[in-house]
């Protein structure tokens, strides 16, 4: 709908003013985390991928991108880390920096779909341009989102974020009850393509579709059921839905069989690389899920971390909180769907919300929980904030304000507050992020039962020297994942630089044990068999190791062939 009469009278500078000042604020906040380094699964799929390493630009490149990357069904985003790589190198600086102008992006979108989104009721049109700024620029502060922004990797989490907002931008433009047949015909077609580059960059914005037909259903399902029961009176159209509804289920079918079949989702057994079943990642999820809740209203830095340390639920009531958990939360489900139907202004952007954690939340192989999973659902409860702005005060009651017809000056100054706190805490959260050993040290304090964190932390500290921190560290990560060959590997190294080899030698012979294949520990103990006079032992290795080093020890494995005599 159209604004009311004279929307424009001083809005239009007051809101580009905070919009400048909210830009300005996002930088401030994440400014010290643009030195971060390379962290967690940055290593693997970045930094030790050379599909991403772009030296030139080329149909060659672009295919290998796509076949051969670590994630290749992710090409758009692994297309943009090949841009920084042709540019800049493994700098860290330049792919930090192209996260945070993405995220400036996806905040500036989602100003524009709040502003299109509150265009609907003509009662908060005057307002709409104030309300979407200032949720846009909340959205942008809050601590919440610095996983997604500050881990390099996670630009795939932004860029599928931006992208699905265009699209849904796209869809809500085109969808306007005053568009033209043309409008709607670029609209809607630009809106499926910003969606077909979103799934490319996150498999998880395949859920879109079922928030377009969320809204539908919320703002438009009188229409679409008095249009159904038309189309169900013909007997060819109920024969083309029901064979096309047989085809989605054979083809779903498959696919989960596909997956199943290569243990990335299942029910009563367990996950590949996982200690839990479906069921059980089920039923914790809806633990997770208030505790993503209590991260929103209270996102204090000392609450946040990359890899959270969550008990798995074993059964309803193992932990007792897990049953609570999911009636809570089915009655959320309720509610949201009661609100859609009565209010869909308010409805709608809460079953969004759901409707994007989904996927996530299934009986798939992923980690239990991660902050950055909460960057789009985020955005669509987003627009909630933006009505409850929108609809505070009365225009005709309302005294001083900030633009004309706009939000009441009392709101804006909270929503400023608001901001405030939450671009200090962003900013101190970035600081964290900002020091490698900082940040490995708080991420291991803040899940000490969890290998892989206290693993990290061992072996930064063993890569700045602190071996005797390193070493009591590492004892930490062998006491907590025994059976992981890394930690055994490092602790060999840190015995090795500080003067103990025999030491050395046991914890490569047991990295060895636990996993024959770990290119590191073959190298290290051929290095050490050789150094003690074992040469048939010491080839032996070194054949092993030239047959499986990966593309990063490229120099070592040619070293090693040339000795063998080999290529």
């Amino acid at each position: 709908m159209e604004e009311s009469a004279h929307p424009g009278r001083g809005t239009g500078g007051g809101v580009a003013l905070f919009a400048v000042a909210g830009l300005l604020v996002t930088v401030w906040a994440y400014l010290p985390g643009m030195g971060a380094g390379f962290y967690f699964d940055d290593l693997t799929n970045l930094v030790d991928d050379p599909a991403l390493h772009w030296t030139e630009l080329s149909t060659a490149i672009l295919w290998r991108t796509a076949t051969d990357a670590h994630l290749p069904l992710r090409w758009v985003a692994n297309a943009t880390f090949g841009l920084n790589h042709l540019l800049f190198g493994l700098s860290p600086e330049s792919y930090h920096w192209t996260n945070l102008i993405l995220h400036l992006l996806t905040g500036a979108v989602l100003a524009w779909v709040a502003w299109l989104y509150l265009g609907r009721s003509a009662a908060v049109a005057g307002r709409r341009g104030a309300a979407a700024m200032l949720v846009a620029v909340i959205f942008l502060v809050h601590p919440l989102n610095t996983q997604a922004v500050t881990y390099v990797i996670q630009r795939m989490t932004v860029l599928a974020a931006l992208l699905c907002l265009t699209s849904f931008g796209l869809y809500l433009w085109a969808r306007d009850p005053g568009a033209t047949r043309r409008r709607r015909r670029v609209g809607f077609v630009l809106s499926v393509a910003a969606w077909v580059l979103a799934v490319f960059s996150k498999e998880n914005s395949v859920a879109l579709p079922l928030v377009a037909g969320a809204y539908e259903a919320s703002f438009h399902g009188r229409a679409w059921l008095a249009v159904a029961r038309r189309a169900w009176a013909s007997s060819r159209t109920r024969w083309t839905l029901v064979t096309a509804g047989a085809a989605a289920g054979v083809v779903g079918a498959v696919a989960l069989e596909r997956l199943a079949s290569r243990g990335l989702v299942s029910l009563t057994v367990d996950l590949q690389a996982r200690d839990f079943s479906g069921v059980e990642r089920l039923l914790t999820e809806g633990r997770v899920h208030w505790l993503y809740v209590s991260l929103l209203g209270w996102p204090a830095p000392s609450r946040l971390t990359l890899d959270h340390d969550v008990e798995v639920s074993r059964g309803l009531l193992t932990p007792w909180t897990t049953l609570p958990a999911i009636v809570l939360w089915l009655l959320v489900a309720g509610a949201a769907v009661r609100l859609a139907r009565r209010r869909p202004l308010w409805g709608f952007p809460l079953v969004a919300y759901l409707v994007l954690h989904a996927i996530e939340s299934g009986p798939i192989s992923l980690e239990l929980a991660f902050e950055h999973r909460m960057y789009l659902p985020l955005a669509a409860l987003s627009l909630m904030g933006a009505v409850a702005l929108a609809g505070l005060g009365s225009p005709a009651r309302s005294g001083a304000r900030l633009f004309a017809h706009g939000v009441p000056l009392a709101a804006v100054g909270v929503a400023v507050a608001v901001v405030v706190v939450l671009a200090v805490g962003t900013h101190e959260r970035n600081r964290t992020w900002g020091d490698s050993l900082t940040f490995h040290a708080d991420t291991a304090a803040k899940a000490p039962g969890k290998y892989r964190p206290v693993y990290n932390y061992g072996t930064a500290l063993g890569k700045a020297g602190r071996l005797s921190d390193a070493e009591r560290v590492l004892r930490q990560a062998v006491a907590v994942g025994p059976e992981r060959a890394e930690a055994h590997n490092q602790l060999g190294n840190v015995y090795l630089f500080s003067g103990r080899a025999a030491l050395a030698v046991g914890e490569y012979e047991t990295a060895l044990r636990l996993d024959p294949e770990h290119p590191e520990a073959v190298y290290n103990l051929a290095r050490r068999y050789e150094a003690l006079g074992r040469a048939a032992e010491a080839r032996a290795l070194d054949r092993r190791f030239v047959a499986i080093a990966p593309w990063y020890l490229e120099a070592q494995r040619r070293a090693v062939a040339a000795r063998l005599g080999g290529p």
